[in-house]
């Protein structure tokens, strides 16, 4: 009797194993077959001249071939999803998984990433290519904990320069006296342009054609990817190479979305975000040039660097101090500390 119960003990227990282990098998398939979709959202043109363009398809054609098609991204250019500020507000709640847009609209509620913003900061894209990759864990970690976003993949995009109206070619600081140019609603922005002259005018990005074509603004700050994608050529007559800042972009995910994926997935958009990232810098120079020769095609004239450029670092720079405690969140030391940081970075 005594082997009888044990034998069948024995067949009731591995029944039961054989049912659980079934079961965790069914749960395991189930979640390795279940689909993910990220929207990505951006504001250029769906051209696939236009670098934002061209590394969010780089971005989705590698993140689908290293999930085996778990993971389907839909790009949506133009601002089809909302502004800037729209897609990021988005992002954090939820409603939208990616995003690309300025560092300095990410720096609004992520103080420390203005560092990025600040006048004549870098003087060469390989500087900011440099800065980029040495703080991307810092800025993570920045971005996660302040706006429940986190960074994938950043996009360098040339300096900003100015383009002005067919009445106000821009040859030294004596010709921006009261200019009119349009900036983005920051305060780096606005206290670097006043100080060098201008009469500064924060407007969204969506409203720049407009203003120009208006007469509302006579000029406007960006990177070349910028003019052509908006057709500031229809509007604006001279490119100044005035180089006041580098254009940083970042690929941005839902932290709350980027949660929900399983480990092997979080990696795969790890490793898509850094190869869409070297993929960026590599194809840049080549953008660039075209962007140049589209705008000198169209009829935009390139007076180069202004005769006193010397005169236009010492003045932006003289900013820096006063924007130290924006940066370091009201504390002017650290700050100071985070520029610093930045500085001995790129001076390797």
């Amino acid at each position: 009797m005594k082997r009888l119960f044990l034998v069948c003990v024995t067949v009731m227990l591995s029944s039961v194993f054989l049912f659980a282990n079934g079961q965790g098998e069914k749960k395991s398939s189930g979640k390795a077959n279940k689909q993910y979709l990220i929207r990505l959202g951006h504001s250029n043109p769906p051209d696939d001249k236009n670098i934002i363009q061209y590394t969010s398809k780089y971005f989705k054609q590698k993140v689908e071939e290293y999930s085996n098609g778990r993971i389907k991204v839909e790009i949506y250019p133009s601002n089809q999803l909302g502004s800037d500020q729209d897609q990021i507000r988005a992002l954090q709640n939820g409603s939208q998984q990616m995003t690309y847009t300025s560092v300095q609209n990410f720096a609004t509620f992520a103080p420390p990433l203005y560092c990025f913003s600040l006048p004549y900061l870098f003087t060469s894209g390989d500087a900011a290519t440099k800065a980029v990759f040495a703080l991307w864990d810092k800025d993570t970690d920045w971005l996660v904990t302040k706006g429940g976003v986190r960074p994938v993949a950043w996009a360098v995009a040339g300096f900003r320069n100015l383009t002005t109206d067919k009445n106000h070619p821009v040859r030294t600081l004596d010709d921006v006296k009261g200019l009119k140019v349009r900036i983005p609603s920051n305060a780096i922005s606005e206290a670097a342009f006043k100080k060098l002259g201008f009469e500064p005018v924060p407007l969204a990005y969506s409203e720049v054609f407009t203003a120009l074509q208006q007469g509302v603004v006579s000029g406007q700050e960006n990177c070349y990817t910028a003019a052509v994608a908006e057709h500031y050529d229809e509007v604006q007559k001279y490119v100044i190479d005035i180089q006041w800042q580098y254009t940083i972009g970042l690929f941005a995910i839902s932290e709350e979305y980027y949660k929900t994926l399983p480990d092997d997935l979080k990696q795969v958009i790890i490793k898509a975000g850094k190869e869409a990232t070297q993929a960026e810098i590599d194809k840049f120079a080549e953008s660039d040039k075209n962007d140049i020769a589209t705008l000198k095609s169209k009829g935009m004239k390139f007076l180069g660097q202004p005769a006193d450029y010397d005169k236009w670092i010492e003045l932006g720079r003289s900013i820096w101090p006063k924007q130290y405690s924006l940066i370091g969140e009201g504390d002017a030391a650290k700050g100071k500390a985070i520029v610093d940081d930045v500085l001995t970075i790129i001076s390797k």
